[in-house]
């Protein structure tokens, strides 16, 4: 287990040699957390800083599902836990979101039955990195919140940095800067290293936040290694290809579309646009829930890069800072005297999605209150659409 966050192929060796002796002397529950151990080893979020191991996806599949099938037939209801919301990390990296989140749902269940603390916060971060990873942070926040929160009553010095790198980039995703630097502050300090998987994780946060922030077209430039960021960006795609990693992947062809389009490389950069369009789609197809799979399809479709002449949408977009259809919509609401509620009730949607429109509102106008919300409007002549 230690050197799966070192050497993934290593790691994977050694699992292939320690299973075979674990049948032999019927060590049963050794059996099931190496069987996890040993899919995760192909990738996971946890191991998403670490390059995986190649592995057979059908025979990791296989170990996952024996792990699952094992725990439960030996009543060893910590360990199925365990193998449900690790492997459901597994399911979510690969984009097989509907398994995924039967997977993350049951383990946490079983924790909660069981009221085994550590793997119930374990199983609040699985259902959050799914979150985050669809690019939903309202639904991410509360069940991350709570997975900090016991991981710190606890004194887990595993589960609270995980839990806090994926709280950060569910409030930047919302665009809530300062409290994402919060979450990592309580966390994350200049000296704290960049060795471990948690530690890791912290760090990536830091760095999705401060890109955030600054475009990251002109980080690049800044630093001059636009020539650099090709070769990684290239290589990232071709990995996440070869393990089957379809969240990365989307992520990685949007972000090399952008760049070739900034180099003048147009033709080059539509191939990977398109490409990531029909990998969102194709994600998007595997969640149930209807309103979460249509957020996802818009939301990761404004990470990519749109195709060829810039779209009417788009143009208005620019027009109006940035805010979405929707925002725009909230915003003639507010400049209209409503209250959230009142909101939530005349779009037919919950209170905290539109806490959460605002929220990205102040975010992108840069602005504090609400009243500067109303003004903007006003300026904007939308006012009169409430």
């Amino acid at each position: 287990m230690t050197s799966a966050f070192v050497d993934s192929e290593q790691s994977a060796a050694y699992y292939d040699r320690a299973i075979p002796l674990l049948r032999e002397f019927d060590d049963r529950q050794g059996l099931v957390t190496d069987l996890v151990m040993r899919a995760l080893t192909g990738g996971f979020y946890w191991g998403d800083t670490f390059a995986p191991a190649i592995r057979d996806a059908v025979q990791s599949e296989r170990d996952a599902e024996e792990a699952v099938r094992l725990a439960h037939a030996i009543d060893w209801r910590a360990g199925e836990s365990f193998a449900l919301w690790e492997l459901a990390l597994w399911h979510g990296i690969r984009g097989s979101y509907r398994r995924a989140f039967e997977l993350a749902l049951s383990g946490l269940r079983v924790a909660e039955e069981i009221e085994h603390r550590q793997w119930i916060a374990a199983g609040l971060c699985s259902l959050g990195a799914l979150y985050v990873d669809l690019l939903a942070p309202e639904r991410a926040l509360s069940l991350l919140e709570r997975a900090l929160a016991m991981a710190h009553e606890i004194g887990s010095s595993v589960w609270a940095p995980y839990a806090a790198a994926r709280l950060a980039m569910a409030h930047t995703q919302q665009r809530d800067f300062l409290s994402a630097a919060a979450t990592l502050d309580g966390e994350l300090d200049a000296n704290t290293p960049f060795e471990s998987a948690p530690q890791r994780q912290l760090w990536c946060a830091r760095a999705e936040l401060a890109l955030a922030r600054h475009a990251p077209g002109e980080a690049l430039a800044a630093i001059g290694s636009t020539d650099e960021a090709e070769r990684m960006l290239s290589e990232a795609i071709e990995a996440s290809r070869a393990a089957d990693l379809r969240s990365l992947l989307w992520r990685a062809q949007a972000a090399l579309g952008r760049l070739l389009r900034s180099r003048g490389r147009r033709d080059e950069a539509e191939l990977h646009v398109q490409s990531a369009l029909a990998h969102v789609d194709e994600l998007g197809a595997e969640l149930v829930e209807e309103t979460v799979r249509r957020a996802f399809v818009e939301r990761a479709g404004a990470h990519i890069p749109p195709r060829g002449l810039v779209s009417e949408r788009r143009l208005n977009k620019q027009a109006f800072d940035g805010l979405t259809v929707r925002e725009r919509e909230v915003a003639a609401l507010i400049a209209g005297g409503l209250s959230n509620r009142a909101i939530a009730d005349k779009l037919v949607v919950s209170e905290r999605t539109v806490e959460s429109y605002v929220s990205g509102i102040l975010g992108k106008l840069g602005v504090s209150a609400r009243t500067q919300i109303a003004a903007w409007a006003v300026t904007k002549g939308i006012a009169s659409e409430a």
